[in-house]
Parts: structure tokens; C-alpha cells; sequence
């Protein structure tokens, strides 16, 4: 039971970032069900398989079945990695655009709005939506500091943090010192952008290895295999 409530936490944890908190508990709820259900339908085909005498086949799916909730979660929990990653790649973007507004003299507020409006206009990208939530809040009368945080908590990322910090703390004094600040947050999220897309090109090499691998031994097989039926 207490397994089970903490699985049943953590989910809703991440549905709530992937999806909003007011949706969290109803998307959390039929992605558990829909994870009891296919470990369900495993089990009954490995109780199939034994039925019908093939204990190595049907011991392969029970391993399956106690591993798959397991395995549902952790490509939960990817998709969560994934959209972090996804703003942190995104946002040194965004800061620039903000860096040039404040440059051109707008204060902090009407130049986040400013530079929201502009990239909240990419429907396909993961901080576009929550910049367009963001403005939606403002729209709404929401004080831009409690705007900030909602901003903050949607993200859910350190480097969106330093943003929101940054911004609250130097939004009455402004000038000079704000834009040396926010320059230097942006060198350091374009380093980090330029990590991440290290990793992901070593990821996505990675990848490459096993099917390289299958093809060489198809290969392999395929040229010897004449070579062994002459002998035979």
C-alpha cells in the first residue's frame, strides 16, 4: 500500500509539470490504470504460454510482467527529462531577446511581456507554452512577481529559477546592473546548451550501435551462409 501511494505521488508530480495541476490527478489516474491493464493482459499471456507447455517462453513474459509498471515509469519520467531539457535549450533564446528589449530602455515587466509575446507565437515549443501561460496570468490581472512564480513552478528547471530570481530582485532598480547580470545567466545557458546537445549527439549514436550491429551479423550470415551448406 505505501508503494503504492508513493507510485501513485510521484506521478501525479509529473503529470502536474507535463500537464498542468488541475489535470494532474485525472491523467495521473488513467495512466496508472492503463499500466495495470497492460501488466494484467502480460500476465494472462504468460499464464497461456505455461498452460501450454512452454515454461522458457512463459518465465520471459512473468519477468516482463513484474518489470513493466517499472518500465512504464521510467519512459514517464524520460518524457519529463526530455521537456526539461527542451527549455533549458530554448531559453538562452529567449534571454537574449529579453537583454535587447531592456537595452532599448522598456522596463522589466513590459519587456518580459515583450519578449514573451514574440516566443510564446511557437506552438511547438515547450517554454512558448508556458510563456503564453504566463501572459494569459498577466492578462488576467495576476501581479507579474506571482506570475514569475507560476512561471517558475510550470518549468520546474534550476536555470528558469535563476531567471525568475534574478528578474524579482532587480526589478525595481533595473539598468545596467540587470542586463550584466542577465548576460552573464545567458553565457552560462548557452554553455549548457551546447552540453546538452553534446549529449544527445553521443545518445543518439549510441542508439546506432545495436541495429549496425544486427545488420553486420545478417550480413555476416548471409555470406556465410553458402560457404556452410558446401560443406555440409
Amino acid at each position: 500500500m505505501d508503494r503504492w501511494k508513493t507510485w501513485e505521488r510521484k506521478t501525479i508530480g509529473i503529470w502536474s509539470v507535463l500537464a498542468g495541476e488541475q489535470q494532474a490527478s485525472e491523467l495521473a489516474g488513467k495512466w496508472r490504470a492503463s499500466v495495470v491493464r497492460e501488466t494484467v493482459l502480460v500476465l494472462a499471456a504468460a499464464v497461456a504460454v505455461l498452460i501450454a507447455a512452454d515454461p522458457a517462453a512463459g518465465a520471459a513474459l512473468l519477468v516482463l510482467a513484474g518489470g513493466w509498471p517499472w518500465v512504464r515509469y521510467r519512459m514517464l519520467d524520460r518524457k519529463l527529462t526530455e521537456r526539461r531539457h527542451d527549455i533549458v535549450r530554448e531559453l538562452p533564446e529567449f534571454l537574449n531577446r529579453l537583454v535587447l528589449l531592456l537595452n532599448a530602455g522598456e522596463p522589466v515587466q513590459q519587456a518580459f511581456r515583450s519578449a514573451a509575446e514574440r516566443y510564446g507565437q511557437r506552438g511547438d515549443s515547450a517554454l512558448g507554452k508556458e510563456l503564453s501561460g504566463v501572459l494569459v496570468h498577466l492578462q488576467n490581472r495576476m501581479p507579474f512577481p506571482a506570475a514569475l512564480e507560476w512561471f517558475h513552478q510550470r518549468c520546474a528547471t534550476p536555470e528558469v529559477s535563476m531567471l525568475t530570481t534574478t528578474l524579482l530582485l532587480n526589478m525595481r532598480r533595473g539598468g545596467q546592473e540587470l542586463t550584466l547580470t542577465l548576460r552573464e545567466l545567458s553565457r552560462n545557458l548557452w554553455e549548457k546548451r551546447k552540453a546538452l546537445a553534446l549529449i544527445r549527439g553521443e545518445q543518439a549514436s549510441s542508439k546506432l550501435i545495436f541495429p549496425l550491429m544486427l545488420m553486420f551479423a545478417a550480413v555476416l550470415l548471409i555470406v556465410a551462409a553458402p560457404a556452410l551448406m558446401s560443406l555440409s
